[in-house]
């Protein structure tokens, strides 16, 4: 899976305590948790240098206090510790359920075997954590759940992904995985195995839908015919801060919605608007650190348009695409005079 492979041999690895608050949110939205008031979350820590490397170790906090789990992980990681985290929650001494079932892949030709598997049986994950990228991509998916799950069926989706994606055996419902911001140390078999250490990378696809577990997991509705239309349909798009693209989020929204947002967006400067673009993104970065650039684009879910050469009107443009078929939200861009910027703009989606 071409999602994520980074250069991260510009600054000295240190956690990256955004990105751990991230994936710690995506597990445990405060939406999702509330129904759980007496539930904790598990992050675990191991020294790479002893015992192997395993996660030995462990501390239990609240989900509705996911500070004190990030500023805990920093803290381990910092002082050279790997961290792990559990996807589920848990009462007493036993898990109870969880927002994401999982899958875990670090064998080489993986990546790529597993991206066509995915593709094949129409599934995406909303989040993708990558431990690492030399020798080779090394990754955890996460599939966003339809309601709640017990911890039978959550493993049984579990063996359904490996059995599916031929992927490593991780469906225990108390498995702990790589957590998202910190650096992933090597243990000595790993280093023997060309392993670096990497700033464990996060990825997250809001539009990547939903999967119900009736014994295996599926995509609520998947046997039906798509049905949506304009107002209903959902496309992603990348989100860039800046020109500079040193960092991106991805969004699926409606082309109605695409056009509040786009009217809605304003700046002191042209320089200072955000961007977006109708492609996807890995992580590999320029030398820069700009994210936006040919050679890190894995895809595409939407093409833009950019028109100035004040020929043809902004109606014709609109009756051009009608007569194609072609579903777009256009704009013209707002300037003063025609004759003052000589620039007339449509943005297509």
């Amino acid at each position: 899976m071409t999602v994520h492979q980074a250069d991260f041999t510009a600054a000295p690895l240190a956690p990256n305590k955004s990105d751990i608050s991230a994936h710690l949110y995506a597990l445990f939205d405060p939406a999702f948790v509330q129904a759980y008031p007496d539930s904790w979350i598990e992050i675990a820590y191991g020294d790479p240098a002893v015992d192997g490397g395993k996660p030995n170790k462990a501390e239990n906090f609240s989900p509705f206090k996911l500070e004190e789990a990030v500023e805990f992980a920093v803290a381990k990681n910092a002082a050279g510790c790997n961290i792990y985290v559990s996807a589920t929650l848990g009462h007493g001494d036993h898990a109870v359920t969880a927002s994401h079932a999982w899958a875990e892949y670090d064998g080489a030709g993986d990546d790529e075997r597993i991206a066509n598997l995915l593709k094949a049986n129409s599934l995406t994950p909303s989040i993708v954590v990558t431990a690492g990228t030399i020798p080779h991509p090394r990754r955890h998916l996460y599939f966003r759940l339809d309601g709640t799950v017990t911890p039978e069926r959550l493993e049984a989706a579990g063996a359904a992904l490996c059995a599916l994606l031929g992927s490593n055996a991780v469906q225990d419902p108390r498995r702990v995985m790589c957590l998202a911001g910190s650096v992933n140390y090597p243990t000595l078999d790993e280093q023997a195995k060309g392993c670096v250490a990497e700033l464990v990378a996060l990825y997250q696809n809001p539009g990547a839908g939903a999967y119900s577990i009736p014994g295996a997991i599926r995509r609520p509705g998947a046997d039906t015919p798509n049905k949506t239309d304009i107002a209903a349909h959902k496309v992603s798009f990348t989100f860039l801060r800046n020109k500079s693209g040193s960092s991106f989020a991805v969004q699926a929204v409606t082309l109605p919605e695409l056009r509040d947002m786009i009217l809605l967006a304003k700046a002191g400067t042209k320089e200072d608007l955000p961007w977006l673009k109708g492609a996807r993104f890995g992580d590999k970065r320029t030398e820069a650190g700009s994210l936006r650039h040919d050679a890190n684009v894995i895809g595409f879910d939407a093409i833009e348009l950019d028109y100035d050469k004040m020929v043809l009107s902004f109606d014709q443009a609109v009756a051009t695409l009608k007569a194609m078929n072609v579903r777009a939200r256009t704009r013209s861009a707002k300037m003063e005079s025609v004759q003052q910027s000589g620039v007339l703009r449509y943005f297509t989606y």
